[in-house]
């Protein structure tokens, strides 16, 4: 039981406010420094008088509390601003942690530590970190905020978080005393003002009537006004303060957002939020999108486009919680792992990842997702990273982050257990290797990043045991490798599966996603519509309701003939010719299935659809867009469109198409493709990284295979190759989560490279793969990475094996602790090889055709410099 017998030393206070309780914060609004330091005064004269221990926490150099840090009982705790928020939680920790349960603290003027972070999320996350740890050691601490100096929503965040808020400001010469939120207590005139005279404090309604009408205060002066306005659904500045609290702080969303969400639609997320914080990028994206094309189609009176329009049940772990899960479990010291280099972090993975599911949540916690575990009853979810970075116009994170599905079957308590693991396994991936290479390739690792959790029910329905949305993709409003001159670039693509959309973002085994052009659906990426019969997908990600887990499945023992959507998805291949169905109706008797997508395409509105979500989105954000969706089918010939997911599409620089280079001997041709040919060029490389697609069929072992992976990490890192820049050449599908297909490198192992080229030979099973749309596509485009597809077998194609075989490997003197896998991996020294020449390479999209040569550095004149005419 908490104790109700404590006192601020003026009893008419304690009176008001129900006495203090133990665990109590107390934060003082104040216009001066002066009102908190009277009742500081009072405070600590009454712990004097008790012995009560005190603990002053000092950083303000231009507050003198002299008489303070010298009365007797008295520790002061030096607290140095310029050593940033989590040194300061740290050792605020050590300190409150070491005391006594039941001491006091007081703080300086709180405003002073958000001006010298210059971030009021970090401040907030600081103030959400302490006072939790306060209140389990059963301390009272004195909080001050100098008024003015912080933004209302800041402000708002300070009274979710705190026990007790006070206000104190002057009226016609009178210092008034209001309580704006006093927990877990309540009397009739608790919240009534109060005037400070005598030393106590005397209820506005018990003065004399003229001088109670001066002190009691107009509504728009009290914070608790804030609440107040919250109903006016027509004040911008109000909706843009919760807008700034609970979603985003970035002026760029918030310049969209105030404008499509109303005072209810934030309440109502708001509702939805465990924990303090705001809900990140991924979820801001998320909600905004949908919001925007209700709004428009509710405005051009698109009954129609609103009925098939759908947003999944979502529920949001606010950023607060991330903070203070670090420092409840002792795991602030992760956060000097960004300081590391990527082999370090690589090698830290499993401690990481062990740590951080040791951990615990509070019970408040807990029993928020235990709500969202009832509320979902049964169906499956997925656990979603929502970082504050994450899907800006700036730096999308495709992939970076780790998210979870969860069948969500069992008793309710297993299914919570699971769900917090899952929280936990988002949180640890926030302090990945691939996740601070991003950061630091983006100067963003002094950023605070704080991880917020997106909760969301799996849409889809059960089939044959089986959990999944029958289709699933992802779209773009910009198509930057129109395959034929006919596609319109700017009515964008999409990447379509069956299933679950992970196929569709991941590179996975020798499936192929339907690429869609939206300006032209019936053309296919690798030519006539019979092509499908070797590209097209055979597997399918499904949540088994009976291991209650992600599961990869045939599609043909998955999705029947019987589905309804059967006849959108496959085509049949009978008598030597592939036919999209005529009827509504399959069986195993009417041939083969080929996954095609063909009726979707042809015979629904899908295509008319997602070209205006795209194009609907994309005007208002001012910028191209990427969505993930899943489809079902909603009437006849009518799909029901899902938005999961929106975020600005970050794009390559548009660069011009390169004068292709003639007369070039045989011998300095290093290879040629005609095959997803960007516009581009590049000069003076001087390295090559090359795994031959024959090499990798000899590895013995799929430990080997890893062991390459981190030797191109290595490769990847060494100061003499980065200054002398590289390309990779390597078989099938770089980072495939199939280890056989292609190396399993993660993009920390590849990030610093120029150029990344996947071989294709006639005889082995490795097909490149036009991954556009996958986060392993994303990760090249946003790093500047250029990609291209080799084909040494190909007559139409160049290839100059000879020097490959050839050329010196220097894998062992540049990283002797990978010299064996030598046999299997080339780094190769070009200069040394080809007469001090180095690799130029000149990509033209229009005449679809890439030339890699070797020539001087540029510059210095060479073969290359005569253009094509």
């Amino acid at each position: 039981m908490r104790e109700t017998l404590l006192s601020t030393g003026i009893p008419s206070l304690d009176n008001m406010v129900e006495q203090v309780m133990l665990g109590d914060n107390i934060v003082w609004l104040v216009s001066s420094p002066e009102q908190y330091d009277y009742f500081v005064s009072r405070l600590v004269e009454h712990c004097v008088q008790q012995r009560r221990p005190l603990n002053y926490v000092h950083f303000e150099e231009r507050i003198d509390y002299s008489a303070l840090a010298s009365a007797r009982d008295v520790r002061v705790i030096g607290l140095d601003p310029g050593e940033g928020p989590e040194a300061a939680l740290e050792l605020l920790r050590q300190t409150v942690e070491a005391e006594q349960p039941g001491a006091h603290y007081v703080f300086d003027d709180l405003s002073v530590l958000c001006l010298a972070w210059g971030d009021e999320d970090a401040f907030v996350d600081f103030f959400r970190g302490i006072c939790p740890l306060l209140f389990e050691r059963e301390a009272v601490a004195y909080f001050a905020l100098l008024k003015g100096e912080q933004s209302n929503s800041t402000v708002a965040r300070i009274r979710d978080t705190t026990q007790i808020l006070l206000d104190v400001y002057e009226q016609d010469g009178m210092v008034m005393l209001q309580p704006i939120k006093v927990w877990d207590r309540y009397s009739e005139r608790m919240f009534h003002p109060h005037v400070l005279s005598g030393g106590q404090l005397i209820p506005v309604e018990a003065l004399p009537g003229a001088a109670a009408e001066a002190a009691t205060p107009s509504e728009a002066d009290l914070l608790a006004g804030y609440h107040q306005r919250t109903g006016d659904e027509k004040s911008l500045s109000t909706r843009e303060e919760l807008i700034r609290s609970i979603i985003s702080n970035r002026p760029e969303y918030i310049r969209i957002a105030r404008d499509y969400f109303s005072v209810r639609d934030l309440m109502d997320i708001k509702s939805r939020i465990v924990g303090g914080g705001i809900i990140g990028g991924k979820a801001a994206g998320m909600l905004l999108s949908n919001r925007i094309l209700r709004s428009a189609w509710s405005k051009e009176g698109r009954a129609d486009r609103l009925r098939q329009l759908k947003a999944p049940e979502s529920h949001f772990v606010g950023s607060g919680v991330y903070f203070n899960f670090l420092i409840n479990n002792n795991l602030m010291h992760w956060l000097d792992l960004k300081h590391q280099g990527p082999s370090e972090m690589r090698a830290a993975a499993e401690r990481l990842a062990a740590d951080f599911q040791a951990g615990e949540f509070p019970r408040a916690v807990r029993e928020g997702l235990r709500r969202v575990v009832r509320r979902f009853q049964g169906q499956p979810m997925i656990v979603r990273s929502s970082s504050l970075l994450e899907d800006s116009f700036d730096t999308a994170f495709a992939g970076k982050y780790e998210s979870v599905f969860l069948g969500n079957q069992g008793e309710p308590n297993e299914c919570l257990e699971e769900l917090l693991g899952a929280v936990k396994q988002v949180y640890a991936s926030s302090l990945g290797a691939d996740a601070l290479t991003y950061r630091r390739r983006h100067g963003l690792l002094e950023f605070q990043e704080r991880m917020a959790v997106l909760i969301q029910r799996v849409e889809g329905s059960s089939y044959r045991g089986l959990h999944f949305p029958p289709v699933a993709g992802v779209a773009f409003s910009r198509n930057p490798y129109p395959w034929s001159e006919r596609i319109d670039a700017r009515a964008g693509l999409v990447r379509l599966v069956v299933g679950l959309g992970t196929r569709a973002v991941n590179r996975v085994e020798a499936d192929y996603p339907r690429l869609v052009a939206l300006s032209h659906p019936g053309l296919h990426p690798d030519g006539d519509y019979m092509s499908s019969l070797q590209y097209h997908q055979r597997h399918m990600d499904v949540i088994s309701l009976e291991s209650n887990r992600l599961e990869t499945v045939a599609i043909r023992d998955a999705l029947g003939p019987d589905h309804p959507l059967a006849p959108y998805v496959f085509s049949v291949f009978r008598d030597g010719f592939l036919r999209a169905p005529v009827g509504r109706r399959l069986s195993d008797a009417d041939g083969e299935l080929t996954v095609t997508f063909q009726n979707l395409l042809g015979r629904t509105d899908f295509v008319d659809l997602v070209r205006e979500v795209l194009e609907t989105v994309e005007a208002c954000y001012r910028y191209p867009v990427d969505i993930e969706f899943t489809l079902d089918l909603a009437e006849r010939d009518r799909v029901s469109f899902c938005l999961l997911q929106c975020r600005p599409l970050t794009q390559r620089t548009e660069f011009l198409p390169a004068a292709l280079p003639m007369g070039l001997p045989d011998e300095d041709v290093l290879f040629t493709t005609r095959r997803a040919v960007p516009n581009g060029e590049l000069h003076d490389v001087r390295y090559i990284v090359l795994i031959d697609s024959r090499s990798y069929d000899a590895v013995p072992s799929n430990e080997v295979r890893t062991r390459l992976a981190r030797a191109v990490g290595a490769v990847n890192d060494h100061p003499e190759v980065l200054a002398g820049r590289f390309a990779l050449i390597g078989p099938g599908r770089w980072g495939s989560v199939n280890i056989e297909l292609g190396v399993p490198v993660t993009y920390s192992e590849i990030n610093n490279a120029e150029l990344l080229m996947e071989m294709a030979r006639q005889t082995g099973s490795y097909t490149p793969e036009v991954s556009y749309g996958t986060h392993f596509f994303q990760d090249l485009v946003e790093s500047g990475i250029f990609y291209l597809p080799v084909y040494p077998d190909d007559r139409a194609c160049a290839y100059n094996e000879a020097f490959f075989e050839s050329a010196r490997n220097e894998l062992g003197r540049l990283v002797p602790e990978y010299a064996d896998v030598a046999a299997y991996l080339k780094l190769i020294d070009l200069p040394a090889n080809a007469a001090g020449r180095l690799l130029h390479v000149a990509m033209n999209q229009p005449e679809a055709r890439a030339i890699g040569y070797l020539a001087p550095p540029a510059g210095q004149g060479g073969a290359g410099d005569e253009p094509s005419p």
